[in-house]
Order: C-alpha cells, then sequence, then structure tokens
C-alpha cells in the first residue's frame, strides 16, 4: 500500500502552487504542478527521485520535509551505507543530482537507528530529530546533525519502560 504526506506547498502568484510529497513503500519524491491550465483534481504527476532499496541511497521515507531556502531535508526509514537509515538533502532548483545523502546512521550502540515519520526541525545550520532504534540501549535517540560537518551527535539515548521510554514516532519542537 502507498501512503502519500503533502511535505511542502509553494505559492508563486495566485495562480500557480507546486506540491511536493514523499510516498512510502516503494518510496520516492514526486512532484505537481497545479496553474490555471491544469486541473486540480488531476494534476500531472513527475518523479523526482525514486528510492531504491537495491542501492545505499536510502529506502522507505516516512515523515516530513523541513525546507530551507531552495533545500528539501529528510529522513529515510532504512537503507544507506549501514541499513539503519538517512538523512538526506534534495534541493529543489539543481539541475542535476539534486538528491544526496548527507549521513547513513551506524545504529546500536553508536547512534540512533531508523527515523521515522517526525520531521527534522532546524535551527541554524543543525538540524534535530528522532530514532524509534539505536542508542545507548538500542531504544531510539534525539539527535543532532550539523549540516555544514555532516556530524551526529546523539542527545539522548532513551532505556525504555519504567525509566524514560522508547522509539520515539514524533518529531521535536524548540
Amino acid at each position: 500500500m502507498r501512503t502519500a504526506r503533502l511535505l511542502s506547498m509553494f505559492a508563486v502568484g495566485s495562480l500557480a502552487v507546486t506540491l511536493i510529497c514523499m510516498i512510502g513503500i516503494p518510496g520516492g519524491l514526486t512532484h505537481a504542478q497545479i496553474d490555471g491550465s491544469v486541473s486540480a483534481t488531476a494534476p500531472p504527476f513527475a518523479i523526482l527521485y525514486h528510492f531504491d532499496p537495491g542501492s545505499t541511497d536510502g529506502y522507505a521515507p516516512f515523515g516530513y520535509f523541513t525546507l530551507s531556502g531552495t533545500t528539501l531535508y529528510g529522513m529515510t526509514t532504512s537503507g544507506g551505507d549501514t541499513v539503519w537509515g538517512t538523512i538526506f538533502k534534495f534541493d529543489t532548483m539543481a539541475a542535476t543530482n539534486p538528491y544526496s545523502i548527507l549521513y547513513s546512521f551506524v545504529g546500536y550502540p553508536k547512534d540512533g537507528a531508523n527515523p521515522f515519520k517526525g520531521p527534522l526541525t532546524l535551527s541554524g545550520t543543525t538540524l534535530y530529530g528522532t530514532t524509534v532504534a539505536g542508542g545507548a540501549s538500542d531504544e531510539g535517540a534525539i539527535f543532532k546533525f550539523d549540516t555544514k560537518k555532516n556530524v551526529v551527535s546523539v542527545l539522548h539515548s532513551f532505556s525504555g519502560y519504567p525509566y524514560d521510554g522508547a522509539s520515539p514516532e514524533g518529531g521535536l519542537t524548540l
């Protein structure tokens, strides 16, 4: 079953709107351009990027984008160099190679694993997020990611019941 989530909406003037959404397994970034000449009920769709489960580019993108300028930041629940998920960016204005992996999670006990659902929160050049697994006890983690250095730091590792909970699926607010 495919699930789509509206991630970002860009308005240009009063007639044109671009919708970008992330589709779950099998996943991809989908783009729809809607303007005065196209019906809003049947817009043309184009795949902007397809997440291939057979590669190291990340797979199973769930959650939402975080927009900064023309860059969309997101996460995949699995895949990457170590299969534990990724942080990626997608440059909406790039003519070639708009998608790139910024970080592949290593998992227990080093950092988080399997980021799920929650959007990344951006503050300056740092992204904050959660993972449902990994961390010191393999019960999930809160992390920060430095977009300039491409480094993840674990801010908190969950210990599970009855201590501080486990497997956070939501995002963070600052």
